[in-house]
């Protein structure tokens, strides 16, 4: 979800999975980003790539995408954006924003994408729905914080 505030437009991050303790620890304590654990699978082959992961919490479906691309001969993009969460003040009853700017680049490329998300998992809001473009970033490198 993207928010306008003091200092221009953030993303806030309502969910997101890893599947590395040291990131959803950091995510959280630093920058109090939502991070939780998950099973990550991913394979792709060649030139005209053709790329499919899925990611499941607890053995349920989260999601699962099918792309084909061209992305790995495309050229390598900078981005730069910034997240803005809040996280509850432990001493009082008011809540503290935490910002942290992130920056970076990948070679982005729209794609041939197919997704399908878990009728039980935590994205079952998007079962049976289809997205309006797809879009595949590889090499991806990003500092945060």
């Amino acid at each position: 979800m993207a928010r306008s505030v003091s200092g221009g437009r953030r993303v806030n991050i309502t969910d997101i999975w890893v599947d590395s303790a040291d990131s959803r620890d950091g995510g959280r304590d630093l920058w109090a980003i939502p991070k939780d654990l998950c099973d990550f699978r991913r394979t792709s082959t060649g030139k005209l790539q053709r790329t499919s992961w899925s990611t499941t919490l607890d053995g349920v479906p989260i999601a699962s995408a099918r792309f084909s691309d061209v992305s790995s001969v495309t050229p390598r993009t900078p981005f730069k954006g910034s997240t803005w969460q809040q996280r509850p003040d432990s001493d009082s009853s008011t809540e503290r924003v935490v910002v942290a700017e992130l920056k970076g680049s990948s070679r982005a490329f729209p794609c041939r994408g197919s997704w399908e998300f878990g009728k039980r998992g935590p994205l079952a809001w998007l079962a049976g729905k289809r997205p309006i473009a797809s879009f595949r970033m590889t090499d991806f490198q990003m500092s945060f914080g």
